[in-house]
């Protein structure tokens, strides 16, 4: 029989099995345990069961030892070691309300996946010409549409780099919050998701609720992630730059910024763009 652990987090209790794949020693799992005096001691194993058992018999951790017994209320599984011990390393270091947002969104059904930028390019790069969406969030969450943007590196550092309007909501955003989220589909766009974010405006629409977005909080900035558009890139704004419309040739100039048609306007107006270069600081599947 499976042991059921049990945990409370602001009045609401959180029932979990510890289903018998955990027992594969083929996987590398970092925890949370919850001591006796509520303090949470973070681990990793390759056998969940053994080593909450080895805890509870003083057989674990020192800090664990006189604090006994613990509970699990938290787990995320690797099957790269290193990757793990990383992500130990990580997690450690977090503060405990950083801890306890973890457990509550797991609970939530808000589980997120690290996973390696490089591996998702050319999904990135392939789904952006059809619309993903840069979330931005300075007291008021907004996300917008974009077909334009870059994945890279610069000055040693992962980047996304998005281009905005003048005239737009999230350019505020940007300017004011200095970060933003990007979200990509995993299964392809969902029209009236694109449909609203694209064409209405942040200034008087609340996205999020007509849309219908499931907003995630993130990990490392203030900026929440979208459960829908699940591969999420979490940056923060290294560079800002207004683009120079004279340097721009004459026929993109004309077709991208025809200077009859006003920034109020959703797609090609007169307003040109700011780049902005984020620097990505945390990317992850949210499932």
């Amino acid at each position: 029989m499976t042991p059921e652990v049990v945990t409370e987090l602001s009045g609401m209790h959180l029932f979990w099995r510890i289903p018998c794949f955990l027992t594969n020693e083929e996987m590398n799992y970092v925890y949370l345990v919850r001591c006796t005096d509520d303090t949470l001691y973070c681990g990793w194993t390759t056998d969940l069961q053994a080593r909450l058992k080895a805890h509870n018999c003083g057989r674990g951790a020192r800090y664990t030892r006189s604090r006994l017994p613990v509970e699990l209320v938290y787990f995320e599984e690797y099957e790269d070691k290193g990757e793990a011990l990383s992500r130990e390393w990580h997690v450690k270091r977090m503060t405990r309300k950083e801890k306890l947002k973890l457990i509550y969104q797991k609970e939530a059904g808000a589980m997120k996946e690290k996973i390696n930028i490089t591996e998702y390019a050319n999904l990135i790069t392939e789904t952006l010409p059809k619309g993903i969406l840069l979330n931005t969030n300075n007291g008021r969450f907004n996300s917008m549409v974009i077909g334009w943007g870059h994945l890279g590196t610069l000055w040693g550092l992962p980047t996304f780099v998005v281009y905005v309007r003048q005239s737009r909501y999230t350019k505020a955003q940007l300017d004011q919050s200095g970060e933003f989220t990007i979200s990509v589909p995993l299964e392809g766009i969902i029209p009236s998701i694109n449909r609203i974010c694209g064409a209405k405006s942040g200034r008087d629409t609340d996205k999020a609720a007509e849309a219908g977005l499931t907003l995630v909080d993130a990990e490392t900035i203030h900026t929440p992630g979208i459960k829908e558009y699940p591969l999420t890139l979490e940056c923060r704004i290294l560079y800002a730059q207004d683009q120079d419309l004279m340097k721009i040739p004459k026929d993109i100039r004309e077709r991208m910024y025809p200077q009859d048609v006003p920034g109020t306007h959703p797609m090609a107006n007169r307003d040109f763009h700011t780049m902005y270069v984020g620097q990505i600081v945390d990317a992850y599947i949210i499932r």
